[in-house]
């Protein structure tokens, strides 16, 4: 179904339908891809309840979550290197993975780059969680979009243990496109198998 001002095009492909009309450099590709992923992630995760947040189907095993403890204290669970096989992860773990580090990696490319990792305060509850994922997706894009063609050929250091240097600006980049359509695939598929096991429609 479309909307009156949209058609069937701009509802699917969302804001790739823009850069289609312009010239295609180096930077705008970066801008589609990310707008992209981001435009098929976001209205996937309206309406998470904190049931969905913490939902943990697997019962064997280690399961990685979100913990909030009795004191009010918020942890969230993460080993270096990651055990073999890696635990599973819930809904609420993987979307503040996905805000860590796209709110690391805005400050530490696009910003003063004194972001601590063991300073952040994790969300407890969707909510706070969702809102934690679009200032951080704000920020990252923000710094995306103030780049230059130029600017591209440019390596820039990410937090602290990451490879980002290694690799051209453009590649560190990329990698958050996909972290976002990576466990932004994982948690849609989550929350059909909550609602499918809820009962709910």
């Amino acid at each position: 179904m479309t909307t009156p001002d949209k058609t069937a095009d701009e509802i699917m492909f969302g804001h790739l339908t823009e850069y289609a009309k312009a010239e295609l450099t180096r930077h705008a590709l970066l801008c589609a891809h990310l707008d992209y992923a981001w435009d098929r992630l976001r209205p996937r995760l309206d309406g998470l309840t904190d049931e969905e947040y913490f939902y943990a189907p697997a019962t064997d095993g280690d399961v990685w979550t979100v913990r909030v403890y009795d004191d009010g204290n918020v942890h969230v669970d993460w080993t270096y290197p990651e055990p073999e096989p890696p635990p599973f992860t819930t809904i609420g773990w993987r979307l503040t993975h996905i805000a860590m580090m796209l709110d690391t990696r805005a400050d530490y490319h696009f910003g003063p780059g004194t972001m601590d990792l063991e300073a952040i305060s994790w969300p407890g509850t969707a909510q706070a969680s969702l809102g934690w994922l679009d200032s951080s997706w704000a920020m990252f894009r923000g710094g995306v979009a103030g780049l230059t063609d130029s600017d591209l050929d440019r390596r820039s250091a990410g937090p602290p243990g990451t490879a980002d240097d290694h690799f051209p600006l453009p590649m560190a980049i990329q990698h958050l496109t996909l972290e976002c359509i990576h466990h932004g695939a994982e948690v849609a598929l989550l929350r059909d198998l909550y609602l499918v096991r809820s009962g709910r429609t």
